[in-house]
This record gives C-alpha cells, sequence and structure tokens, in this order.
C-alpha cells in the first residue's frame, strides 16, 4: 500500500443563507469591493491515507466526503490527490 494525500473542499451551497457569508459580502462592499455578488465560505481537509493505487484513492477520498458532508447544506469537491510515498 501506498500512502496518498487528498485535499478536500466543503462549502455552503449556494441557495442555502449563511449569516456569516452575507457579513463578509456587506463588509467587502463596505471596503469597496461593490462588485462582490456573493461569498460562498467553507472548510478545506488535507488527509492522509493507505490505498493501493490512485483510483482506489481518490474513490476513499470520495466516501470519506460524502460521509462528512451534509448534503442539504453542503457541497464538496475532491481539489486533489496525490501519492506521497
Amino acid at each position: 500500500m501506498s500512502q496518498f494525500k487528498a485535499v478536500i473542499a466543503i462549502v455552503t451551497r449556494p441557495q442555502t443563507f449563511n449569516p456569516e457569508e452575507k457579513a463578509v459580502k456587506d463588509i467587502l462592499h463596505q471596503l469597496g469591493f461593490t462588485s462582490v455578488q456573493s461569498v460562498l465560505m467553507g472548510t478545506e481537509w488535507e488527509i492522509v491515507y493507505e490505498a493501493e493505487d490512485g483510483q482506489e484513492a481518490y474513490k476513499k477520498a470520495d466516501q470519506i466526503a460524502e460521509k462528512q458532508c451534509n448534503p442539504i447544506t453542503k457541497v464538496y469537491r475532491i481539489v486533489s490527490v496525490e501519492e506521497i510515498s
């Protein structure tokens, strides 16, 4: 088995109201960035784990993200999966 590192981004669904995102947008407007139309906030995970190959590593990253992401309010995307050893 090899070690892999996955980077997963999880953000609020665009149609979900998030008061923090609205506050950031309002502050950006106050700072003069009036062209900002929307703000999505989220988290980025960096996970190190073992897998047989790149295909299995991607599948595991997808399974991890799917189980941790609330599909009603969040969406995720796998930014990268790379072998590190």
